[in-house]
């Protein structure tokens, strides 16, 4: 009974620190890592990659009742303080691009970057909606 203890603990000391985590999740991904799932576009890229069919699911990621007063056409919403739980709970695939759109770019930003941390890939919308409405562009 001892050996075997004792070989136990010596295979756990092999393991790399980086493997184990209090919670069974993976940990976090390092700042050059989450930086690599991530990109930006404006919202002229936003419409292009749009036409191009490269926009698989764009997320508004303000309040409810910022995203009813008017949204870009196809946007689903998820406010931005339930975001990665709300993408994890949908079992969003890591390998799917989200592209995250909010007012101005900040919050999106915010959630590009919690998400990309989590392992999701992501692409920001700079400028947001208000940039989307300059623009000239529809929204619904």
């Amino acid at each position: 009974m001892r050996h075997a203890l004792l070989s136990t603990l010596a295979l756990l000391t092999l393991l790399p620190a980086a493997a184990c985590h209090p919670d069974g999740e993976p940990p976090a991904r390092s700042a050059d890592e989450s930086a690599s799932l991530r990109r930006d576009v404006d919202t002229a890229g936003l419409k292009d990659e749009q036409a191009s069919g490269k926009v698989s699911l764009l997320l508004d990621v303000r309040s409810p009742g910022e995203y009813g007063q008017g949204h870009v056409p196809g946007a689903q919403n998820i406010p931005v303080d339930v975001l990665v739980d709300e993408v994890q709970k949908r079992g969003l695939p890591k390998t799917q691009e989200l592209h995250l759109i909010c007012e101005s770019g900040a919050r999106s930003s915010q959630g590009a970057d919690a998400l990309a941390a989590a392992g999701y890939r992501v692409v920001n919308v700079k400028g947001g909606t208000a940039a989307w409405r300059r623009a000239g562009l529809a929204v619904e």
